[in-house]
């Protein structure tokens, strides 16, 4: 493909130095979007694996639930540009290694703020995430910019995670709306 293009272009470098221009730029951007397109699916095998593999487990290390939510971010890029930045992942990082987590909750909660929130590269939406080490806790927070386009919501989703974190923490879920942000705390285990 590419050297097609390439032959098209020093085609037009002989009749229409504009058109060259045009072309190039064409080329230039076929080739950015292919690498786009080859990054998106192999993150999102990346994302699959983890889901497949977490399934196996009723808890998994806070690391590499992080590690997922991070590749899970990385498809909305891709998909979204910068309309939802992640805040505060780095910041567990350090503690992360204390801390186990009920699999995908995390992801499932950005997932959410997506699903029901107006978000685009000029009006990001981000996804804030913080420790509550003394509660052992991670939450999850967002801004309230409901979609004009949503359906309905069942809130199965948060149901369904609340049931795993009892099942799992002997704890629920804790949701709260403070102004006009959405946060869910998820409870955490003392990793052995």
């Amino acid at each position: 493909m590419r050297n097609d293009l390439v032959h098209q272009m020093s085609r037009c470098l002989r009749h229409a130095p504009h058109a060259a221009r045009r072309a190039k730029a064409a080329a230039f951007a076929a080739e950015r979007q292919q690498l786009g397109a080859r990054e998106f699916c192999d993150t999102l095998a990346e994302v699959y694996r983890y889901v497949l593999e977490s399934r196996q487990r009723d808890l998994v290390p806070l690391a590499d639930e992080l590690a997922f939510v991070r590749r899970y971010r990385r498809l909305l890029e891709l998909r979204f540009g910068d309309a939802m930045p992640l805040v505060g992942a780095d910041a567990l990082q350090a503690a992360a290694p204390r801390w186990l987590i009920a699999p995908l909750g995390l992801q499932g909660l950005i997932e959410n703020a997506v699903k029901h929130n107006e978000a685009s590269a000029a009006e990001p939406l981000p996804a804030r995430l913080a420790l509550g080490e003394h509660d052992a806790f991670v939450s999850v927070g967002n801004s309230v910019r409901p979609r004009l386009s949503a359906l309905p919501s069942a809130g199965a989703g948060l149901a369904n995670l609340d049931e795993r974190c009892r099942l799992l923490t002997g704890r629920e879920l804790t949701l709260s709306r403070p102004g006009r942000d959405f946060e869910v705390r998820v409870p955490l285990v003392t990793a052995a």
